[in-house]
Formats: C-alpha cells, structure tokens, sequence
C-alpha cells in the first residue's frame, strides 16, 4: 500500500475547499508536494475528501500580490504574509 499524504488545513478559507478547484499557498517542499499526487484533505483533523495536485508553482514571497493572497485566504498581501 502506498503512503498517504495529508494536506491540513485549520480553517477553510472563502470556502475554497467546497469548489472543484482550489489554492493553498504553502512553504516548499518538494518531497511532499508532487503534481500528480492524491492528498487526503483534512479539515480541523476531519476528513475532506481526496483532491490531486494539478498543478504547482514555486513563487517567492516578494512575487506574491493582493490577488493571489485574497484568492487562497481572503487576506491582503501584508496581512497573509504576517500569518504564514
């Protein structure tokens, strides 16, 4: 049986995690995250649902805007890099 990755989150931000296709901005890992790969999304430690990974771009923090901020968390560029 292969592993089975995880992708947590603690609040389900504009609700993105009801839609089809989703964000999540998170800090590199290049082990963990993998186009391709199913994750098991999990919501406060309650099971989501699986999604795959479609698509992935490294951004640097200075590359992010308001735009790409307000789509994943609802928070402005100052604001969203406050809390990661």
């Amino acid at each position: 049986m292969s592993k089975k990755y995880k992708l947590a989150f603690n609040h389900n931000w504009n609700g993105k995690l009801f839609c089809t296709c989703f964000t999540s901005v998170r800090l590199r890992n290049d082990e963990k995250y993998q186009v391709g790969r199913v994750y098991q999304i999990l919501v406060n430690g309650k099971d989501g649902g699986d999604a795959i990974l479609t698509d992935l771009r490294h951004l640097k923090i200075d590359q992010l805007n308001d735009f790409i901020c307000l789509l994943d968390a609802a928070y402005n560029k100052e604001d969203f890099t406050k809390m990661i």
